[in-house]
């Protein structure tokens, strides 16, 4: 599958509510889920979205089983990031919407801040640097940025999410530098994916 358009990371959010990855790649289904999912609308006027289990393992093979699903959509509703209708009016349709506190993750909070990032040659956001650095070097917002591609990346390519974390430790053990990160991680990701394939595939 491709990431849709309207598909949103935000990792200040991520972070702020405690996340795991999965979580974040569930949350980043819904940031568009007014846009293509089937409205409910319950007796009190109040929308939700049609959402099965079925329809996110299409769109994130990599999230796992249903079991799995389950546990994490759970999850968000304890966070009070997502509402149930099943759980909230009794029916069994599989319906949720974003909470109040939820929908700020839709809120892109690193395009209100007007600092240029260091060591990054464009104004506007780049992978670029001007010189290879380190992986423990890159500062807080090319490092958020890089998670954000990886993320997505991961999801577009049926990784688990968590691979971005083995690549991280693997560069920081042995020091190497890059010039491009983003380069360098989809690199990474290609082997990946040819080591998955080699295996069989899904391992869920």
């Amino acid at each position: 599958m491709s990431i849709r358009k309207g598909a949103f990371v935000n990792l200040e959010k991520g972070r702020e509510w405690g996340l795991s990855l999965k979580e974040m790649m569930v949350m980043i289904e819904f940031s568009d889920l007014s846009s293509w999912a089937t409205t409910i609308v319950d007796d009190n006027k109040e929308v939700y979205y049609l959402l099965y289990a079925s329809k996110i393992q299409s769109d994130i093979p990599s999230i796992g089983s249903k079991a799995t699903i389950s546990r994490i959509l759970t999850s968000l509703e304890d966070k009070g990031l997502v509402e149930s209708l099943n759980k909230l009016r009794g029916s069994r349709k599989p319906a949720f919407r974003l909470t109040k506190i939820g929908k700020t993750w839709t809120r892109d909070t690193n395009n209100e801040k007007k600092e240029t990032p260091a060591k990054i040659v464009s104004t506007s956001f780049s992978f670029e640097l001007d010189k290879p650095c380190g992986i423990s070097k890159l500062d807080k917002r090319y490092r958020e940025e890089l998670l954000k591609h990886a993320l997505l990346k991961a999801r577009d390519l049926d990784i688990e999410p968590e691979v971005y974390k083995k690549f991280g430790m693997h560069y920081k053990a042995n020091g190497k530098k890059f010039a491009d990160w983003s380069a360098a991680f989809n690199i990474w990701l290609d082997r990946e994916v040819k080591f998955k394939k080699s295996n069989g595939g899904d391992d869920d």
